[in-house]
């Protein structure tokens, strides 16, 4: 037309913007369709879960395990403090840390983030009481839940076990430190190796990944509050990470882990069939001590928040 463009490429246009956004609300089903076509080279899948688990844990961690070495080489000097040094720190075991600081600071915020949001959008969704909650099943369908939220989930899970596999690693060779650290990250490898191949407790997953939001100001002030002179926003990056602590790892986790046992209780049915007897107690077992670490670990935590926040008297 003279007034404008042929009704017919408007039409068009329109149609391709609808085709764009469809894409792209797709994308997270798409991602998890090309994991499972990969996965199905490495394993079948089991029960209703998807074969995808291998190869993207080995992926993640390789990807984790040579950035962190790469990020290393690029720091400058990091000279400890006078605590550094009396905790026997030296500034290389200074880098180290705070190599696998940085890529797991941007690593956690990325799949902490979205375990949290996910876990809270299917809480509020579909509530905690049906079976799907519990476990996904190919042949009975998704239930109410969404296919993409199931893929994004099993994705999600996926990559914090890939996360966990590259923290065992470091934790062996020397570059993180601690007893309860390695229980930890013990504790959660086998609760992946039971839990992520089968699909198992997709909801209480969520929830025990989003804890993880919490991990980017704990990696940084673990770090800065070694070095010398004082890095900025140390304080700051503290009171962050026990504020979220507290929501995520204390209220958010502590909800999610005893809303499923008195479920699991008051509906044995829920238990899924894609588990033995062993694995579901295993899984249970582990999750709770899990829970009680965090428990312990927030005595310490309450501690330094008020401290954080107390006013100093002049």
């Amino acid at each position: 037309t003279l007034l404008g463009r042929p009704q017919g490429v408007v039409e068009r246009e329109k149609e391709k913007q609808k085709k764009k956004k469809k894409t792209l609300l797709q994308m997270p089903h798409l991602i998890g369709n090309a994991l499972n076509n990969l996965g199905l080279l490495a394993e079948k899948p089991r029960g209703g879960a998807y074969g995808t688990t291998m190869p993207t844990v080995v992926a993640a961690a390789f990807i984790l395990g040579v950035s962190t070495f790469f990020v290393n080489k690029m720091l400058g000097r990091m000279k400890p403090n006078e605590e550094a040094v009396k905790r026997r720190e030296t500034e290389e075991s200074i880098k180290r840390f705070a190599a696998i600081s940085v890529v797991g600071a941007g690593y956690n915020a990325v799949v902490g983030v979205g375990a949290a949001l996910l876990a809270i959008d299917v809480t509020m969704s579909y509530g905690r009481s049906d079976e799907y909650m519990y476990y996904f099943d190919r042949e009975k369908g998704y239930g109410e839940v969404p296919q993409r939220v199931f893929y994004t989930a099993v994705l999600l899970a996926e990559l914090f076990y890939g996360y966990t596999v590259h923290m065992t690693i470091m934790w062996i060779m020397g570059w993180d430190k601690g007893i309860d650290t390695i229980l930890h990250h013990i504790g959660f490898l086998l609760v992946c190796f039971y839990m992520v191949p089968k699909g198992a407790y997709p909801q209480l997953g969520l929830f025990a990944i989003a804890m993880e939001i919490s991990t980017p100001p704990l990696l940084y002030y673990l770090t800065m509050r070694q070095v010398n002179p004082p890095a900025p926003f140390v304080d700051l990056s503290g009171l962050i990470f026990s504020v979220l602590f507290i929501l995520f790892r204390v209220v958010g986790y502590s909800y999610a882990y005893l809303a499923s046992v008195f479920s699991l209780y008051n509906r044995p049915g829920l238990t899924p069939p894609q588990l033995t007897p062993f694995e579901n107690g295993l899984i249970l077992s582990l999750l709770g001590l899990g829970l009680v670490l965090q428990l312990f670990w927030s005595k310490t935590i309450f501690g330094k928040l008020f401290g954080l926040v107390k006013p100093t008297k002049k």
